[in-house]
């Protein structure tokens, strides 16, 4: 992801101005299994009711908590610490709200409170480069008001306050967080009685290319060797060694993820067609057409390309810029890198993101029915939207 100004990615802090009785108690429900109503009876929900039921706020409120976790990384063999933002269902009324920063951040989620009872499928979320793992909150609230625990975490060494330089380790490090965040929170995390083992991988920017490699795809260690090993000045080559070429060798795919959706997703030079020819599950590529950081450097077209075949969907945006996933949607040209004057209002941009995500996420991991005119573009959803399926 592109730099963001420093105030705007202020630390989440607590809000507790607003009175406990302004948040009503939560929908006792059995979490995912929730399906939008059948309006006519028939037995079936419709492509539109499921249209929607997604974007809007689901049966759940929402709580966040915020923890960290050790794990060794593969990288360096060292102890490697991250910290973990959690989005997760709750019946909980409280006084203290978590704060986001971003002008679309949600401000009615409660800070800390007790987790709804039953059991939940887990998206994990990654940030962009020098992003937070927080910029996305309002798409993050709207999962978990609709079942799922989000969990989001940090890739210590590429934020905001770390400075814009990409090591090899930082390419090769972020997809074992992903694995190690799943590790944490389904073996050791007070959550993990309450997750079913589902999992949902989706990532923005430098996280799309982190979710495609949790996802099957692999490094085109062939094409990079030879290049790292000469006098390349490529940041992916800055730190290259023998152990990171093992390492990527090895391949950083995790079987427990289900399906996969990137969301201004880059890097298909790391990747390259031998790499992405290896994504072996359903994947959703959200791009969009004023996206200078990736359309402008062929990332978004060959990815899609490269793909193999085979539950594979692209929702592209006439209108969406490189923000137009996070809470700085719709911002305009200049207020933040990635912007655009021409991009979709902040509001519609987070419709659509939140309803194919949910969408696509419902049909390949929940099982559900009913999605196919959603993710084909059958139902056309809204006319800034070209839908790719292959």
């Amino acid at each position: 992801m592109h730099r963001l100004l420093p105030l705007l990615l202020a630390a989440c802090a607590v809000d507790a101005s607003k009175d406990a009785d302004d948040t009503d108690p939560g929908t006792d429900t059995d979490g995912p299994d929730v399906d939008p109503a059948d309006a006519d009876g028939d037995g079936t929900v419709t492509a539109a009711e499921w249209v929607a039921f997604f974007e809007v706020p689901g049966p759940h409120d929402v709580g966040f908590r915020l923890t960290e976790f050790t794990y060794a990384d593969p990288t360096t063999d060292a102890p490697r610490t991250l910290r973990l933002s959690l989005w997760f269902p709750t019946d909980a009324t409280g006084a203290q709200y978590a704060t986001f920063t971003g002008p679309l951040a949600p401000d009615d989620v409660l800070l800390d409170p007790v987790a709804a009872d039953g059991t939940f499928p887990l998206a994990v979320f990654s940030h962009g480069h020098q992003g937070d793992m927080d910029n996305c909150a309002h798409v993050m609230t709207r999962m978990a008001s609709h079942g799922w625990v989000v969990a989001a975490p940090e890739h210590t060494g590429n934020t905001l306050k770390d400075g814009g330089g990409r090591t090899t380790e930082i390419y090769v490090q972020r997809p074992f967080d992903v694995s190690a965040t799943l590790d944490h929170l389904l073996q050791a995390d007070p959550l993990a009685p309450q997750l079913d083992g589902r999992v949902y991988a989706t990532g923005h920017s430098f996280g799309g290319y982190t979710t495609f490699l949790v996802a099957g795809a692999g490094w085109d260690v062939d094409h990079w060797d030879p290049i790292c090993q000469g006098s390349s000045s490529d940041p992916f080559c800055s730190t290259w060694s023998p152990k990171l070429t093992a390492l990527m060798r090895q391949g950083a795919s995790d079987d427990r993820v289900l399906a996969a959706a990137t969301l201004s997703g880059g890097n298909w030079g790391q990747l390259r067609e031998a790499g992405l020819a290896t994504v072996d599950r359903p994947l959703l590529q959200l791009s969009g057409a004023l996206d200078g950081s990736v359309t402008n450097d062929g990332s978004s077209d060959p990815i899609w390309r490269d793909l193999p075949a085979g539950d594979k969907v692209r929702a592209d945006l006439a209108h969406g810029d490189h923000q137009s996933y996070t809470d700085f949607a719709g911002a305009g040209a200049g207020i933040i890198p990635g912007t655009s004057r021409d991009a979709l209002e902040g509001q519609r941009s987070l419709r659509l993101v939140e309803v194919y995500l949910l969408a696509f996420g419902a049909k390949h991991v929940l099982a559900r029915e009913g999605l196919d005119p959603v993710l084909d573009g059958t139902l056309v959803v809204d006319e800034d939207v070209t839908l790719s399926t292959k």
